[in-house]
């Protein structure tokens, strides 16, 4: 910090100009004429008034203030610095103990669902609904930012999968109550079970047959739920105890520390549940109407016609979209992993939809997005970042699809493409 007065002029008077040279003569140097020594009055500027003592002294009092603020700023931003290293770490080891345990869980179901399966068909189906149900929650708990999730809507969603047609047979009383991301998935297995065991075999199995759930939070906080099937064909105790059958009575126990208790009555299933009240809370009023209000209607039948373009750099993720794709009425399905690839096809083809991946291999997919804007193609943007709102500010309008996404996701995003608003 430099300290400044302001300029003082001053008039300075001279016995002869200072400036004039001596010349030499038979005397030596000397000024000559006599008047060079007449009075000189010069103008003396870039100068101020003096400083005195008791103002320098001030002047090192801010000095040392204004030190002793930087040092103290600069020790707040080292520990800030210092916190986020170990935040940074923390949330790190929490993402690779959650891919872990979300490999070890898959891994868990692959194994266990070949015991109960009679052919690879119903292997295959079973293991891709478990799965699905995961996948489910999780875009769930994705959009809400892995805060505590309604349960309605996992039912909701579990419903609108495995009962299409069959929705009107479900009626939810009761509480609003919102479960905590550690107990979210694991309820989504159990649901899961629950409504395909109803789908398959108990009362939504029978148009007449209809599905009661209540769910109430008691005065501890406890969440009671009571599933209750009344309708379809008369059940028995299986002869066997099957995984998902495993799944339903230990998961809550096992994982949350509550109760289960199933029952296989004649006139249908009976469960009553207990979740801790450290995993529930109840959902506020004004958010639970905004939630209403932004539920999008069913998707409508739709059919892709001709040529599709899929931009998505993960193998896999490609082979199983554009599966999904072709059923769906695609006649073809062009993948590419790159977004000068996808402008290539663009140019060589003519597409009637895309599906694109914003972060390819680094890069992004926008280039591809604004041309395929200007030519007026529909597409569906699918993006694995949790928060992508600041990454597609830039990308033109179009519907989200969060990863990991299920076929219903797909098939929704697709309908609100090709069906704007």
């Amino acid at each position: 910090v430099l300290l400044f007065r302001r300029e003082i002029a001053r008039s300075v008077t001279w016995a002869g100009n200072p400036e004039k040279p001596a010349e030499p003569g038979p005397n030596g140097l000397r000024l000559t004429p006599r008047k060079s020594f007449d009075a000189w009055t010069e103008i003396v500027r870039h100068s101020c008034q003096p400083w005195s003592q008791s103002e320098i002294a001030k002047a090192e009092q801010v000095r040392i203030a204004l030190v002793e603020t930087l040092l103290r700023l600069t020790e707040e931003t080292s520990e800030l610095r210092r916190r986020l290293g170990e935040r940074q770490e923390f949330l790190i080891a929490e993402l690779n103990h959650r891919v872990r345990n979300i490999l070890n869980l898959i891994q868990g179901l692959v194994s266990q669902t070949k015991e109960s399966a009679s052919d690879i068909t119903s292997y295959t189906s079973v293991l891709d609904g478990r799965v699905q149900a995961l996948a489910r929650a999780h875009d769930q708990l994705t959009l809400r930012e892995w805060e505590p999730s309604p349960l309605r809507d996992l039912i909701d969603v579990e419903v609108n999968a495995y009962s299409r047609g069959a929705t009107g047979q479900v009626r939810i009383t009761g509480d609003h109550p919102v479960m905590a991301a550690a107990a979210f998935s694991s309820m989504a297995l159990v649901v899961h079970e629950l409504t395909t065991n109803s789908v398959k075999y108990g009362a939504l199995s029978l148009e007449g047959g209809q599905l009661d759930i209540h769910l109430s939070i008691a005065d501890s906080g406890d969440l009671h739920i009571s599933w209750r099937e009344s309708g379809g064909p008369k059940v028995s105790p299986p002869e066997r105890q099957g995984f998902g059958t495993t799944v339903v009575e230990r998961t809550i126990p096992f994982e949350l520390g509550g109760t289960v208790d199933l029952r296989f009555a004649e006139e249908g299933v009976a469960v009553d549940m207990m979740v801790p009240a450290k995993f529930v809370g109840l959902q506020n009023m004004k958010e639970r109407d905004r939630a209403n209000a932004r539920k999008a209607p069913a998707a409508k039948d739709l059919r892709l016609q001709g040529k599709v373009l899929l931009v998505e750099d993960n193998m896999i993720i490609a082979l199983d979209s554009a599966d999904t794709l072709r059923e769906n009425g695609a006649e073809e399905v062009i993948s590419v992993a790159t977004a000068n690839a996808a402008l290539d096809a663009i140019d060589n083809h003519d597409f009637s939809f895309a599906l694109l991946d914003v972060n390819l291999g680094g890069k992004n997919s926008l280039p591809v997005a604004n041309d395929l804007q200007t030519r007026g193609i529909p597409f569906v943007i699918a993006t694995g970042y949790g928060s992508a709102g600041s990454i597609l500010e830039s990308y033109p309008p179009a519907p989200i699809l969060r990863k990991p996404f299920t076929s219903e996701a797909l098939l929704d995003a697709i309908s609100r493409a090709l069906n704007p608003a």
